[in-house]
């Protein structure tokens, strides 16, 4: 849209101004390129000006509360590495998952870009999984705002897991392959779940895809 806006207006100046005075061919012909070129530059660089600090994703991820459902696109504000600002519990943040790779019968597969997880512990707290519901805290929290992905409903964390400073547990959907189905011990989750703060991108703040349900994300 910025884009369009700004080549109508180059087109009503270019009409209705140079042409009026400039009346050779060859005139108009370079002014014309000179213009678009100017167009170019101005079209890749006002929406990158404009929507500086923002980006994408898609979460795996769908939360009721939220108005979330999986595959829906987010606008993320991005976050600097050093900010060191904290993060709150429930909020919808983007991160590059970590892979690794069970030596035994299974491995980790994990999305090969960032995707959208979210904040369930916060650092100090402790989580475990219980009749499919979260437990921070000895707290049960609400499995509308806190839905427990399907691979950790499928195996649960067993034990408390503590969350270390500068660190958060983010929820989001992985997919297990291998022979055979292996039980994932509360170390697998744990290396799969506690994040560095360090290595989260960005926090989502709008909903901006389907058009329908698009609004802010509280």
């Amino acid at each position: 849209l910025i884009g369009l806006a700004i080549g109508l207006h180059a087109w009503i100046g270019l009409q209705y101004g140079l042409f009026r005075e400039i009346t050779e061919f060859f005139a108009r012909v370079g002014t014309t390129l000179v213009i678009v070129a100017v167009l170019t530059i101005l079209y890749w660089t006002a929406p990158r000006v404009a929507a500086y600090g923002l980006a994408t994703g898609r979460t795996p991820l769908t939360i009721p509360a939220m108005n979330v459902q999986q595959g829906d696109l987010l606008l993320v504000r991005r976050l600097a590495v050093d900010s060191g600002s904290a993060l709150p519990r429930g909020a919808l943040v983007r991160f590059h998952p970590q892979g690794f790779r069970n030596t035994l019968y299974s491995r980790w597969a994990t999305p090969s870009e960032a995707t959208i997880g979210q904040i369930v512990g916060l650092p100090g707290e402790t989580i475990q999984i219980r009749d499919g519901v979260f437990v921070v805290g000895g707290h049960r929290l609400d499995p509308n705002e806190f839905p427990v992905p399907r691979w950790l409903q499928r195996d649960p964390i067993r034990s408390q897991i503590s969350i270390p400073s500068a660190r958060y547990f983010v929820s989001t959907e992985y997919t297990v392959t291998g022979h055979g189905h292996l039980r994932l011990d509360d170390g697998m989750i744990k290396n799969a779940c506690v994040i560095p703060a360090s290595e989260i991108r960005g926090q989502a703040f709008m909903l901006w895809w389907p058009l329908w349900r698009r609004g802010w994300i509280e």
